[in-house]
């Protein structure tokens, strides 16, 4: 086990993987980070549930990806500490030949997550999320991680750490492009839509943090997903994302949302059985442009005879139908001495 140099860490300034082992009752954290978690439980009391409820839904949506989705390749952005119910525990439970990448930024996590995560087919790297390239070009990760196959990236309790300026739709657009149709994308993300006042003030214990929180609202977390459809039950309160029996809290009591979204096809792809540049206004095949000219006039001759065959008939009145269409006077009638049986015979109204 490789001991990070003591300038890579820093002991004088909370760090978020340190502050929620503090939360979830762990012993991996300084006093920095216990300070910020009891600034956080001030604000708000049931912040210790609220940890809690955020790693049950991973544990659940690893369960739901592992098994009904088919995944056994997942890429765990954000690691933290290890715990119980890790990623690798949860998903080789339900299919030993699972493979698991964990990842996260903080040199004192990634030591015992290389310490206790990393086995058969489960590996721990030092990255930063803000780098997907390096993440993605990581030989490691490509020895783990078959990107010509469907996966899972989760993306639990992290990305309210990633501000706006740093782009995180940016950032999820990048590994998505990455993955193969049929991937699946797990987010739960912190927000002030049922407290704002308190959420607000609990996410302060984070601004001297080595990553401040950003909250978000609803919508925002949901354009996140730009994508991948949501399945069911969407994105909800992490508490309500198909909990067990024994999960379920109410309203007020988990402010984050969480949901898993299937990677499709992007909208931009022309629909099965359109010809190539009908959609991107090129010109259409040979064979297309010479069966359209046949149909273009095939439907000038309908409309010869529509107009004919209307301008003969009697206007009805009262049918809310459009009156017919007058015969100009100019259009030369055929002449008698020829008379064509194939021809309408002009009305008794133009004599």
């Amino acid at each position: 086990m490789s001991i990070p140099e003591p300038s890579q860490i820093d002991t004088m300034k909370a760090h978020p993987a340190r502050i929620y082992d503090c939360l979830l009752g762990g012993k991996d954290n300084y006093p920095v980070d216990r300070e910020a978690a009891e600034q956080v439980l001030a604000a708000v009391p049931t912040a210790r549930h609220m940890a809690r409820a955020n790693r049950a839904f991973l544990q659940r949506a690893v369960r739901f990806l592992a098994g009904e989705a088919g995944i056994r390749q997942f890429l765990d952005i954000g690691t933290g500490f290890p715990t119980q119910g890790n990623v690798h525990e949860v998903a080789q439970g339900v299919t030993a030949d699972a493979r698991v990448v964990y990842v996260d930024n903080d040199p004192i996590v990634h030591v015992h997550a290389d310490a206790l995560l990393a086995c058969d087919n489960t590996i721990a790297i030092l990255a930063d999320l803000r780098e997907p390239d390096a993440i993605l070009s990581h030989p490691h990760v490509r020895q783990v991680i078959d990107f010509g196959q469907p996966m899972a990236l989760l993306l639990v309790a992290i990305l309210h750490f990633i501000r706006d300026a740093e782009d995180p739709a940016g950032i999820i657009a990048r590994f998505r492009d990455a993955m193969a149709p049929d991937s699946y994308l797990a987010i739960s993300h912190a927000t002030g839509d049922f407290d704002t006042v308190a959420a607000t003030s609990a996410a302060r214990a984070y601004d001297q943090a080595a990553a401040p929180m950003v909250l978000r609202s609803h919508a925002e977390v949901q354009r996140l997903f730009d994508g991948f459809a949501l399945v069911d039950p969407g994105l909800v309160q992490v508490s309500q994302w198909r909990p067990d029996r024994d999960q379920t809290a109410g309203h007020p009591e988990v402010w984050a949302y969480g949901g898993v979204g299937r990677k499709v096809m992007p909208p931009t792809l022309r629909p099965a059985g359109r010809a190539a540049g009908a959609d991107l206004g090129g010109p259409a095949p040979p064979c297309q442009a010479a069966t359209a000219a046949g149909s273009d006039r095939a439907r000038d001759s309908a409309q010869v005879l529509a107009r004919a065959h209307t301008a003969r008939r009697p206007a009805r009145t009262g049918s809310g139908l459009q009156p017919p269409v007058a015969v100009s006077s100019r259009v030369r009638r055929p002449e008698p001495e020829r008379p064509r049986n194939d021809q309408l015979q002009p009305s008794r109204s133009d004599t």
